[in-house]
């Protein structure tokens, strides 16, 4: 059927627009929480949460247990943090999440009993803290000069690179993360 403008203009379309594209789907939020409590009924591993980052993104999980026992960290099935935590508040910052990798927290009991609950905060760190981080995985002195973090950018991926023994792809990203947030505060 022929589609003139005087039956575009009749049906309230514009006759001078074009076709628009559909639009892109609304971004990944930057920053998200997720809530837990849970009862601890016995022994064992208790899974506070499996999460997939659409974006390299820093975590900050902050929890209250009301026992001992151990959180554990797994990305994409490697266990990356095993702490001991005590009765009481413990604080995990500047966990790096790299994109597309499965993340899953888990607290293991070491009672028969009690609970665990509080918060995982999702998103960007703040930008001090990832420069604080940044450096001390550099091992970079505040003041540092491009030629340093070109040097200490070179060390860190003859050690972490894939392609070569004991290599890690998420450790690489984080690296390459934190060369660029570095990089962008020399200005």
């Amino acid at each position: 059927m022929f589609d003139s403008r005087r039956s575009r203009a009749r049906r309230g379309v514009d006759p001078q627009s074009t076709p628009q594209p559909p639009k892109a789907p609304p971004p990944h939020a930057p920053n998200h929480s997720i809530r837990f409590h849970i009862p601890l009924n016995g022994y064992g591993e208790v899974v506070l949460t499996e999460y997939t980052p659409s974006a390299n993104e820093f975590a900050r999980i902050d929890f209250t247990c009301r026992v001992p026992g151990h959180l554990r960290i797994k990305i994409d099935a490697k266990v990356i943090l095993d702490a001991k935590v005590a009765a009481g508040r413990a604080l995990v910052t500047g966990l790096f999440l790299p994109a597309n990798t499965r993340v899953l927290v888990s607290f293991i009991n070491e009672w028969a009993g009690g609970s665990v609950a509080g918060e995982i905060h999702i998103g960007p760190a703040p930008v001090q803290d990832t420069l604080a981080a940044a450096r001390k995985l550099f091992g970079l002195r505040p003041g540092f000069t491009a030629e340093e973090l070109s040097q200490a950018h070179k060390r860190l991926v003859m050690r972490w690179h894939p392609d070569r023994a004991g290599g890690d792809h998420a450790k690489m990203a984080e690296v390459n993360h934190l060369r660029d947030v570095l990089k962008a505060s020399l200005g």
